[in-house]
């Protein structure tokens, strides 16, 4: 295998829903879940994942396991039934921390994924 993954949180926030993001759910607000993960503990990826603001009330770090999917399904209620990437360059955003080794606008491989859960629009 590609060694131990891991998922350190960075940030979790409820915020105004930025124009840049496609359409999805239901709620002006969403939720900004910001992570770091590496493999056998080497820092590897940035995360950024977009929820839904009426997919939960609260949501606090503390309470976030490192497998997101299976959270989504047992604690709000919906699974990831379709998922769809898309790779390019980018540069690492000015949210990384330093243990991460590249500094921001540092150019990057970027991975776009774009889930969606269970239902009719799926």
């Amino acid at each position: 295998g590609g060694g131990l993954p891991t998922a350190d949180y960075l940030s979790v926030d409820l915020q105004p829903r930025p124009p840049r993001l496609p359409a999805f759910g239901t709620g002006g607000d969403v939720w900004r879940i910001r992570r770091l993960r590496a493999l056998d503990s080497v820092p590897a990826v940035l995360e950024e994942i977009w929820l839904d603001g009426s997919c939960a009330d609260q949501l606090d770090m503390s309470w976030l396991p490192e497998s997101l999917y299976a959270f989504y399904q047992s604690e709000l209620g919906f699974w990831i039934s379709r998922a769809e990437d898309s790779v390019g360059v980018g540069t690492i955003p000015d949210w990384a921390p330093d243990i991460f080794g590249l500094a921001a606008g540092s150019a990057s491989g970027v991975v776009d994924r774009r889930a969606w859960a269970q239902g009719p629009d799926a």
